[in-house]
């Protein structure tokens, strides 16, 4: 058999990953599956996934591609290795339940801006946001998704950051570190919803005058149980379907038969704020068009 270049390529990748990863055991973490409430589209799924970073790297090899593990193994630091590749490994359990394969055969292309996205069902839009010891999944058959998480650190300096992340008008509506977070993790889910990524400038967004891309819509996850001590994010684009109710039964918390242990449901929902660009949106019912409400 000849094998083409890439293949050959991969396949080399693939034994260089072995020798520095060799396989174990690992448990992947059940993610916890957050009920939207009418706060998002119910074909909208969301999960946070809660990151032990004593885990053993090296044991979700197995569930990794060859790329992703030579991505892990360029983290200088151990907790990044095992935060990355947690997180990946959880997605992949995800997305294989749901398209009936092996977490390890799903195969990843990137877009333009390194978006990435399944090279045998480009319909599915998922997005996977990692910080500290906490995970944010979402996942949709149907319409463009994007999330952000990160930790709240209370003593950022965040005045010095308002230039970066607001225009002067906007900065004026940011009164404390919580609400710099909510924006900051507003923006980026929004710009990674749209494929582009915070390379388009988190300034190009208003939240406080709900100027957004285009059709998208975002909710604050900062109330939501599990995430105390961070700041979350969630963005949806408008429906992309005919049929409303195609693939909505599959949008389920996994099943065990595709992860260790059986997923929980969070126990309280976020309540912090919601902003849609327009109508086209097609947002829940709940939530508002009107400018975010800013909380202290």
């Amino acid at each position: 058999m000849i094998l083409d270049y890439p293949t050959l390529s991969r396949q080399i990748m693939m034994l260089d990953a072995m020798h520095a990863f060799p396989e174990t055991s690992a448990v992947i973490p059940a993610p916890i599956f957050i009920p939207g409430a009418g706060r998002w589209p119910e074909d909208v799924a969301l999960w946070v996934v809660e990151l032990d970073l004593d885990a053993d790297p090296a044991g979700l090899c197995h569930v990794l591609a060859a790329d992703e593990i030579a991505r892990m193994g360029r983290y200088a630091r151990r907790a990044d290795k095992v935060r990355f590749a947690v997180a990946r490994a959880a997605l992949r359990a995800l997305l294989g339940e749901r398209l009936g394969c092996a977490p390890s055969q799903l195969a990843f292309t990137q877009g333009v801006y390194g978006r990435p996205s399944l090279a045998a069902r480009p319909d599915v839009s998922f997005n996977l946001s990692h910080s500290g010891e906490r995970a944010l999944l979402a996942v949709s058959m149907r319409r463009t998704v994007g999330v952000d998480i990160e930790v709240a650190d209370t003593g950022l300096a965040w005045r010095a950051l308002l230039d970066l992340v607001c225009d002067p008008e906007e900065a004026r509506t940011i009164l404390s570190t919580p609400d710099f977070y909510r924006c900051w993790t507003a923006k980026e889910a929004l710009l990674k919803a749209t494929g582009e990524g915070i390379g388009k400038g988190l300034k190009s967004i208003d939240l406080a005058h709900a100027r957004l891309p285009p059709a998208l819509s975002v909710v604050g996850l900062d109330d939501l149980s599990g995430l105390a001590g961070y700041s979350g994010a969630l963005a949806f684009g408008p429906s992309m379907r005919v049929d409303d109710t195609l693939h909505c039964t599959s949008m389920r918390a996994p099943s065990t038969n595709a992860l260790s242990r059986p997923a929980r449901n969070a126990s309280r929902m976020p309540t912090v704020f919601a902003v849609s660009a327009s109508s086209s949106a097609d947002p829940p019912e709940t939530t508002s068009s009107a400018q975010a409400s800013q909380e202290a």
